[in-house]
């Protein structure tokens, strides 16, 4: 600091004090503060009582505060308030998160004391909320070497000098317009509710991520032809590790007024879902863009598995394909797809002008059959083969050199079959086999 040290005892002990020894100190105007851990403090005002390290900050709207942690990145904000003996604060306002490569809740594995700001670095991921956010931390019982065993409590039974420190992040949960910019994917919601873990080889790793109210979502670390986009109202991601110990996105559910799209195909229901995995890359058909030097993932997520309930509604390309039921079931490996129905609104397939509808229709894009459980129908169109009028072999060579005609034009055929027991179409043969109380009409 710049101006006067002034140290004044009070007479009478101050709400929150633990006993006569206890101190506070309140730091105003341009503080800067820089802790044995290499953390630093940029703010306009800091009050730290000693008996229980809470400490408080405060910015303005036009000069925020700005903490860089090798926890968590570099925190931007107005006000936060933070309790050392428990290992909860909040942080009040609009503000951001800003995770470097070395910050420990991105990089998986930063160093203790890594330095946010260090010349190089490069931002993984970004956090901004307008209203507020809700921290939890670990709290880990430091050595007292320096704290007498024997040291009895203060009159308000609380010991002084506690040797606790906070450790990683464990819960963080952001209020209002919260958007999320991650490498593996972007999320948009009112709020978000983050859950963090440690695994065998890396320190807060996400583990449970609940996104409520006006969700938007994308996936980024996928192959392009399973990019997903999520519309919700709700949202949660859950984790699992991977081979080398990282939490990756294993599993994604959406619930109410859910919208989701990808490259060929889009989807809405009451609720989505969707199983991920990642997909290991052949390091010889990886190619950086160009321009850029860095190495390019080796692996990205794919979905594997779909479920979908309540007004299933899905749209899929080449072929055209609508699909309408109340379940949908979908395996990315084995390549089913199945469409649930209730007796009075069964589901309905329909690729290009061929339709079926049934409680239980159960489709095979491997091998191309369709197989449908209990009563059913369905609506089939045949064009048929165009044949083309040609002189025959026997024609003289004169006559032969004339100009061919134009290929005989063939009506389409339609055809409409009901029956009662079930159905299997095999749509390579164009083969079908109905059962119980069949009904043809053409």
């Amino acid at each position: 600091w710049n101006g006067r040290l002034v140290v004044q005892p009070i007479e009478e002990l101050r709400a929150g004090f633990a006993g006569k020894e206890d101190w506070q100190a309140t730091l105003i105007g341009n503080v800067r503060i820089r802790s044995i851990r290499k953390e630093t403090v940029n703010a306009e005002r800091v009050e730290y009582l000693a008996s229980t390290g809470h400490v408080k900050i405060w910015g303005t709207p036009q000069k925020p505060f700005v903490v860089d942690s090798a926890a968590m990145g570099r925190i931007i904000g107005q006000f936060v308030d933070l309790d050392q003996a428990t290992g909860v604060g909040r942080i009040e306002g609009p503000g951001s998160i800003v995770s470097f490569e070395s910050s420990a809740l991105i990089a998986n594995a930063a160093p203790a004391r890594a330095e946010p700001e260090k010349e190089g670095q490069k931002k993984r991921m970004t956090i901004t909320w307008s209203q507020a956010v809700d921290l939890t931390f670990a709290v880990k019982e430091a050595q007292q070497s320096n704290t007498p065993a024997t040291r009895p409590p203060s009159e308000e039974g609380r010991v002084m000098n506690p040797s606790t420190r906070l450790e990683e992040l464990k819960s963080a949960t952001f209020f209002g317009d919260v958007d999320v910019d991650h490498p593996q994917l972007a999320l948009e919601g009112d709020r978000l509710a983050l859950k963090l873990v440690n695994t065998e080889k890396h320190r807060q790793q996400p583990e449970h991520v609940k996104i409520t109210s006006r969700v938007r979502a994308k996936s980024r670390d996928t192959k392009p032809k399973d990019a997903l986009a999520i519309e919700a109202e709700d949202l949660e991601i859950f984790f699992k590790p991977d081979k080398d110990g990282r939490m990756q996105p294993s599993r994604m559910v959406a619930t109410d007024k859910v919208k989701a799209a990808q490259p060929d195909r889009q989807i809405t229901a009451g609720l989505l879902d969707v199983g991920l995995a990642q997909v290991e890359r052949k390091p010889e058909t990886v190619a950086p863009k160009a321009g850029n030097t860095e190495p390019v993932a080796q692996s990205q997520r794919s979905v594997t598995t779909v479920h979908a309930m309540h007004d299933v509604k899905v749209r899929m390309e080449n072929p055209r394909t609508l699909v309408d039921g109340h379940q949908l079931d979908a395996d990315a490996q084995t390549g089913l797809l199945q469409v649930f129905g209730p007796a009075d609104k069964p589901a309905k397939v329909q690729r290009e002008e061929n339709s079926i509808v049934g409680r239980q229709i159960i489709m095979n894009d491997k091998d191309q059959k369709v197989k449908v459980v209990g009563p059913g129908e369905a609506d089939f169109v045949t064009t048929g083969r165009s044949t083309l009028i040609a002189a025959a072999d026997s024609t003289p060579a004169k006559e032969a050199t004339k100009k061919p005609q134009q290929p005989e034009k063939v009506e389409p055929h339609h055809m409409h079959i009901s029956w009662l027991n079930g159905m299997d179409f095999d749509n390579f043969t164009g083969v079908g086999h109905f059962r119980g109380g069949v009904v043809a009409t053409s």
